[in-house]
């Protein structure tokens, strides 16, 4: 059925096919390959249509398929290229837009197109976990187009108390993240931290998205030079977690090289944040961050002369 509809686009059959192998990794393989030949109607359609079975990948232990991400990214991008007013139209159209922009997060601020589906579906975030997801994407967008703080966004983030037990890993750690960039430099971010791995420690389910927590907060930290801390929660890590990783882990721990490198470049340990920067692998970095990690990218290797 699959060669039929790259031949030959059929509704009727995509629908059948979308609804027999909503769970296999080829049925979102197969629907970013044929998407970029589609009519707007029929993308409108299909995107309504594949999302369905696809389940908020915001909390913990929800099973995301690395397929599935693919194709929300496909989905993502073709909505980010879209002039204005026909941006607008489709928005209107495409229902699971939660889910969208849970997983295709873009730190790209000149980006007025992601600005607009954050204003779309800002009404879609309403509980506690939804509000600090989102509010930290907003407030991290800003930080890094203005590279300083409005005193509103200073004030919600310093009112922002959280800890991990309250919320799922990924805001809490973009949250965390602002806290540290936020605060006046002599603020002691480690102390903090320390709290934060050993809930960790306790809490074997974070297992796999540790390490997005740590990149949130090694960016941070690099981004306002505390070299020095940014390294030791770095071996707070390789202690805490040995062995193999799941997917997932593994795909954030290629970022994380990139992290540890700069840290350990910012401290004057050049061969370290070599060894670090040549296990990082760019064309790993498959999300709406790469704006973002392009540019540390590029801040590390004038670090390092490479």
């Amino acid at each position: 059925m699959i060669q039929i509809l790259r031949n030959q686009w059929s509704r009727d059959q995509a629908e059948k096919l979308i609804v027999d192998y909503a769970k296999s990794e080829k049925l979102y393989f197969w629907l970013a390959s044929v998407f970029s030949n589609l009519s707007e109607k029929d993308k409108v359609f299909i995107i309504n249509l594949s999302l369905d079975p696809v389940t908020s990948p915001q909390h913990e232990n929800t099973a995301l398929g690395y397929a599935q991400y693919f194709w929300v990214q496909t989905i993502g991008c073709y909505l980010m290229q879209l002039e204005e007013e026909k941006l607008l139209s489709v928005l209107n159209k495409i229902q699971h837009l939660k889910i969208v922009v849970e997983l295709c997060v873009n730190y790209n601020a000149s980006d007025k197109n992601y600005d607009l589906l954050l204003h779309h579906t800002q009404s879609l975030f309403a509980s506690n976990q939804d509000l600090t997801f989102f509010r930290s994407i907003q407030w991290f967008r800003f930080f890094l187009k203005n590279k300083k703080w409005s005193p509103p966004i200073l004030s919600s983030i310093h009112s922002t108390n959280i800890t991990p037990d309250q919320l799922d890993i990924k805001p809490f750690s973009r949250m965390r993240a602002l806290h540290i960039l936020s605060h006046h430099p002599t603020f002691c971010a480690y102390s903090t931290i320390q709290q934060d791995i050993h809930f960790f420690r306790k809490n074997k389910s974070y297992r796999e998205s540790i390490v997005f927590y740590i990149i949130e907060i090694c960016r941070a930290l690099c981004y306002v030079k505390k070299d020095a801390e940014a390294i030791q929660i770095l071996e707070d890590y390789n202690r805490l977690y040995q062995g193999n990783i799941g997917f997932w882990a593994s795909i954030h721990r290629n970022s994380l090289q990139l992290y540890a490198s700069w840290a350990f470049a910012l401290n004057n340990q050049k061969e370290k944040a070599k060894e670090y920067y040549h296990q990082f692998n760019p064309s790993l970095v498959e999300n709406f961050q790469e704006e973002c990690i392009r540019k540390d990218h590029m801040t590390v290797k004038k670090l390092l002369n490479t």
